[in-house]
């Protein structure tokens, strides 16, 4: 992981520090947002052309958001990976809001991308006997 020089940075340590002891959150799941909230002031602070510190967030437009989204097309990001990255920007976006009182209503507005939802898988065949096993077993009458 590629290490940022931002102002952002001790912010977004100090809400994963949060994060994790008040939800336990997993490591796969810090570094996870970790590396969401990097990728995203590292491309912020091009596309700004300027430091990203938490009372900075307020400059960040509707605009600014829609060109950090179609930059995670270009980059093959598909819309559930997309949508999970969002939900960490937003969800510390509401964190810092709320330390620094700073508006991250432009943040907060962009829509999460759709995905389709997968369906569902079919049981094996092991799985179906399995299933209808147990369920004689906890039947209170018989099954046919």
């Amino acid at each position: 992981m590629r290490q940022t020089s931002y102002s952002i940075l001790p912010a977004v340590t100090n809400w994963l520090d949060s994060k994790s002891a008040i939800n336990g959150i997993s490591e796969n799941t810090r570094k996870a947002y970790r590396q969401d909230l990097f990728d995203f002031f590292r491309f912020m602070a091009i596309h700004l052309g300027q430091t990203i510190e938490p009372k900075s967030l307020d400059k960040i437009s509707l605009s600014d958001m829609r060109a950090w989204m179609a930059h995670a097309r270009k980059h093959n990001l598909t819309s559930r990976s997309l949508a999970r990255q969002l939900s960490s920007i937003k969800t510390f976006s509401k964190w810092i809001s709320e330390k620094e009182n700073v508006d991250v209503t432009s943040i907060l507005s962009l829509q999460s991308p759709k995905f389709n939802a997968k369906l569902p898988r079919p049981l094996t065949q092991l799985a179906a006997k399995n299933l209808i096993q147990e369920l004689e077993q906890n039947a209170v009458e018989k099954w046919m």
